[in-house]
């Protein structure tokens, strides 16, 4: 599955309608038990506009500095309805992402994926096989054992990371507000067995204002709903990096 998401993200772009062409290609493969239940469409909460002094608390909130594109957005959000926004609820500000974002490593440096290669390889060959137990509840335990030791590292593979948009099937497309890659997009693809991808276009990295513009150019004008047709050849560019 990762080697099948990774060509389709590099045939795509990943970028604007790349999002909306992986959703179509992820909905071919849905089951005969799925077709029953189409993907859910998320109704997001509109960004309202911050006033300055809101954004500057929400930064000292969280230990960052939001990258100038994304911080322009949020004191001029236009158009409002197509990110996970921004609020103070209950007296902290937080996104409308159904907390997947770790508030906890948000003002540490977002890791590149070439950083914990290895430390993926070790995990892999952890896990445990399924003849080495005597019987598949034994094995079942032993995975979600496995999986609860390697919860700690899988939080830290977006550490730094704003989760901006729930793409549905386990997809979210992530904003770095810390370290190198700070105001860069990524795609966490993990729900589907895949990777942390960044979003890359004519050969390099994609920002949030670009980000947003061609998401909204690929749906309705509103970067929500049902793609709007495709005005031009729809060609893809750019690459994601290898991913691990």
């Amino acid at each position: 599955m990762e080697e099948l998401v990774g060509a389709v993200v590099r045939a795509a772009g990943w970028v604007g309608r790349g999002a909306v062409e992986l959703i179509d290609w992820l909905d071919l493969f849905e089951g005969d038990d799925d077709k029953d239940e189409p993907r859910k469409k998320r109704t997001r909460t509109p960004q309202r506009r911050l006033a300055e002094e809101e954004v500057r608390a929400a930064e000292q909130e969280h230990g960052v500095t939001f990258p100038a594109e994304y911080r322009a957005y949020l004191l001029h959000p236009h158009p409002p309805g197509p990110v996970n926004a921004l609020e103070r609820t209950d007296g902290r500000w937080r996104w409308d992402d159904a907390d997947k974002t770790r508030y906890g490593l948000l003002d540490i440096d977002f890791p590149h994926p070439d950083s914990y290669r290895q430390t993926l390889a070790e995990q892999a060959e952890r896990e445990p096989a399924e003849t080495d137990f005597p019987s598949a509840d034994d094995h079942r335990e032993a995975v979600e054992r496995w999986k609860a030791e390697a919860e700690p590292f899988e939080h830290r593979r977006t550490a730094g990371a704003v989760v901006l948009r729930d793409e549905g099937y386990g997809l979210a497309t992530l904003l770095v507000v810390t370290g190198a890659h700070r105001g860069t997009m990524w795609l966490d693809a993990r729900g589907i067995g895949g990777a942390v991808l960044p979003l890359e276009r004519d050969g390099g990295s994609v920002g949030f204002e670009r980000w947003l513009k061609e998401l909204v150019t690929a749906h309705d004008g509103t970067g929500d709903g049902d793609p709007a047709p495709d005005p031009g050849s729809g060609e893809a560019e750019g690459r994601p990096a290898p991913h691990p």
